[in-house]
This record gives C-alpha cells, structure tokens and sequence, in this order.
C-alpha cells in the first residue's frame, strides 16, 4: 500500500479544507471511456494553485518579483477507482507538511463522495534556483491548512 494511502484521513472530503468543483469534459475521456489519467494531474495542478494563490496571492504567482520562485519538485498520485465520463468532481487540498522552504499539497480527488484519486506535490520556494525559507509570514498562511502534517496515528491507519 502505498504511503498516501495509509492515512484514512485523506479518504475523506471534509478533511481537506480548500475545494473546488468541476466536472469532467468529453475531451478529458480516453479510450477507456473513463477520465484520463492526465487530467486528474491536470486538476490537482489547480488545486496547488489555489492553495499557493490563498497563501501567496495573485501577484506573486503570475508576476513573482524577479528571481523569486515557487518550484514543483516532485508529485504523486496514486489512482483509486475510474472517474466516469460524465461526472462532476471535488479537487480538494490541503498542506501534507512544512519545511523550512518546503511544502507538501495533499491532494484529493472526489466523485459521488469517494474518493477517486490521491496526490502529493512537494513545492519549493526559491531564489535563483537556490532553497530560501519560508518567511513566518508565510508559515502562518500555510499552518491553518496543514491538517495532514502530523503523523496519523494508529486508528487513521486503520
């Protein structure tokens, strides 16, 4: 099992406390009939959007000051059960856990209240390509979403 997995905290919609809906578009179908594989990448993208946007704001995503970056490092996703075509989705995240100039985005992907999909992306924050620490400003924007940085204890493993 894999290490998103083991967390049932994560199976579950309202642990995740930024969401939005979607729904899946035909162009999004493969010739499995099912919702592509990419396109859950594609969602869960949106969804670390939408946390660095709550966190960092507009300006800063689209026009960040010069050198400064916010690096996708590494992603994860661990696919549960197809995605019917056609559905309306939840894409929800959360922070997984902090670092000194680092973050993970716990993502998950929600249809008819199971949950579909699972991911994980690790951010760095950067200059000139170089680690820079979160600033405690920035911690305290990203701690209030941090609900899965904790270890799960034994029952959350189940």
């Amino acid at each position: 099992m894999s290490r998103l997995r083991q967390d049932k905290r994560r199976l579950a919609l309202e642990n995740y406390p930024l969401r939005f809906e979607t729904r899946s578009l035909y162009g999004d179908v493969d010739t499995n009939r099912h919702v592509n594989n990419v396109t859950v990448a594609r969602w869960f993208e949106e969804s670390r959007a939408q946390l660095n946007h709550r966190v960092a704001g507009a300006a800063r995503l689209l026009d960040p000051p010069p050198g400064l970056q916010l690096l996708l490092v590494s992603i994860q996703i661990d696919y549960l059960q197809q995605v019917p075509y056609p559905s309306t989705v939840t894409v929800a995240a959360a922070v997984g856990r902090l670092g000194g100039a680092s973050y993970a985005v716990a993502h998950g992907l929600f249809e008819n209240g199971q949950c579909a999909a699972l991911g994980e992306s690790v951010v760095v924050q950067a200059r000139d390509g170089r680690p820079l620490r979160l600033t405690s400003e920035e911690r305290a924007a990203l701690e209030p979403l941090a609900v899965f940085d904790a270890a799960p204890t034994e029952e959350a493993i189940g």
